[in-house]
């Protein structure tokens, strides 16, 4: 089955489900089943809270029917369904038909959608705000790729939207965090850490602890549908795993919301994966996420080498620098996160790693030597030093005595160096020191005379050149002639 088809005939049931609770704890809601949306599957659909009378509002955009893809939009209250009235055509058309967008709904009744899948199969990137009367597109430099299948959640505290997710165009899951605002729009959140990619999830927004929460949802493989469940701390734009082991069950195309009265995250139906490995639509249940009280939260506890903030996040008990680790590793020359050995407390060989107190003295016998964890400073003996010809001057290795490098170096002017040592003669201008120098026919390397001062003989005829010609050389050049 298409996951396009997500919310299957079990969307109606799912939204007289939420006004028994949503509409102030009553035990039953006379719906106007005289009027009510065509059946669908796929519809972008949100609550909102309206301030001002304390009652709940439901918008519906779009989804896919019978005979193809839907563009109506329709809103639900206590006393049941109604169609959005018709725009006027100044105000020009509002969204086209698709299905698999998402939306998220702050109070006033003002509602954002993106994205969806419209007709042919083209995805969508278009941004667009309704609320009980009209649409309208707004337009941003910045907004998230065109995609599908993506989740949308409020947080009306701090009038945000976030979105998570979806599928592009080649049905690539995706990972990415947005946030918008209505001054501002779209922009894309850089955090270190991101549930799996996915689509096909649901998102739901916790106001009593201020977390988005993701469940479910579909992964890169057609047979990979996950049952964890993810939280993102909108005070520190942190992604933490609630539910690793998925004890909510794989499903994907499902609902949820969060049921602030009774302080819990209900989700509703979806799709799963049979043994024979065909998404069903064979999910009819309700699911409660509870234990959702600030005082008792209890975050997942991270494996060796995850990124962590602090050591409470770690199974291990220690996060150091910036990694859960196997130990406090505070030894001046140990680090966690050294490249292949994320997680392990390792020695680290040059200067230390983080806020470790820095090594006395810049040699290097006096850094960190790759083996001790405790302190700095290379054992006496060890190798230390450049070796080889660098700038004409040929450097021996040295050894290491009292955090001092013995290494040193001699020049080989006026010959050039090679790997094992100096030139003592030459073949052509290269094997000589410098550009200050040249080859002889003795092969020997020479300086070229340098005319510091001349003078010409003023008994000489001055209308050609003069027969003697008085120089004095530099004498620090050498004699010779190229």
């Amino acid at each position: 089955m298409d996951l396009a088809r997500w919310l299957d005939a079990r969307f109606i049931p799912f939204v007289e489900w939420h006004a028994r609770h949503a509409l102030r704890g009553r035990a039953t809601v006379k719906l106007n089943a005289s009027r009510s949306p065509s059946p669908r599957a796929g519809a972008a659909f949100a609550f909102v809270d309206i301030p001002t009378t304390g009652a709940y509002q439901g918008f519906l955009f779009g989804g896919e029917g019978d005979a193809g893809l839907l563009d109506d939009t329709w809103i639900f209250s206590e006393s049941g369904w109604q169609p959005l009235r018709a725009r006027p055509r100044t105000l020009g058309p509002g969204p086209s038909a698709r299905t698999g967008a998402a939306m998220a709904c702050l109070p006033a009744s003002r509602c954002l959608m993106f994205g969806g899948k419209a007709a042919g199969g083209a995805l969508s990137s278009e941004t667009w705000l309704g609320n009980e009367t009209a649409w309208s597109q707004t337009a941003f430099a910045q907004h998230p790729s065109e995609r599908w299948g993506h989740a949308m959640g409020a947080d009306p505290a701090h009038g945000k939207v976030y979105l998570f997710g979806g599928a592009d165009a080649g049905g690539t899951p995706l990972n990415d965090t947005w946030e918008w605002t209505l001054n501002q729009g779209w922009k894309k959140l850089s955090l270190r850490l991101s549930p799996p990619a996915r689509y096909g999830h649901s998102m739901a927004y916790d106001s009593v602890r201020g977390r988005l929460v993701i469940t479910g949802g579909t992964g890169q493989s057609s047979d990979l549908v996950f049952g964890d469940t993810w939280e993102l701390d909108v005070d520190t734009m942190t992604w933490r795993a609630r539910d690793p082991e998925g004890f909510f069950g794989p499903r994907a195309g499902h609902v949820s919301f969060f049921d602030e009265p009774h302080n819990r995250l209900i989700a509703f139906g979806g799709l799963t994966y049979h043994d024979d490995g065909k998404l069903v639509a064979s999910l009819g249940d309700t699911l409660a996420f509870t234990g959702a009280e600030k005082t008792t939260d209890v975050r997942l506890q991270f494996d060796l080498g995850v990124p962590c903030s602090g050591d409470a996040e770690c199974v291990s008990g220690s996060c150091v620098d910036g990694v859960c680790c196997n130990s406090t590793c505070s030894g001046q020359c140990g680090a966690c996160n050294l490249p292949g050995r994320e997680g392990t407390c390792s020695p680290v060989k040059g200067p230390v790693v983080g806020s470790r107190p820095a090594c006395s003295g810049s040699d290097e016998c006096a850094q960190c030597n790759g083996l001790s964890l405790a302190s700095c400073g290379v054992a006496d003996g060890l190798g230390c030093g450049l070796q080889g010809c660098i700038g004409g001057k040929f450097y021996s290795a040295g050894s290491c005595s009292n955090r001092t490098c013995s290494a040193g170096s001699i020049s080989c002017a006026p010959f050039n160096c090679a790997s094992s040592g100096c030139l003592s003669s030459c073949q052509s201008s290269a094997d000589c020191f410098s550009a200050d120098y040249f080859c002889a026919s003795s092969h020997a390397c020479s300086k070229y005379a340098k005319i510091v001062a001349a003078s010409i003989d003023p008994t000489q005829p001055q209308a050609f050149l003069p027969a003697t010609l008085s120089v004095t050389s530099d004498p620090t050049f050498n004699s010779g002639t190229p």
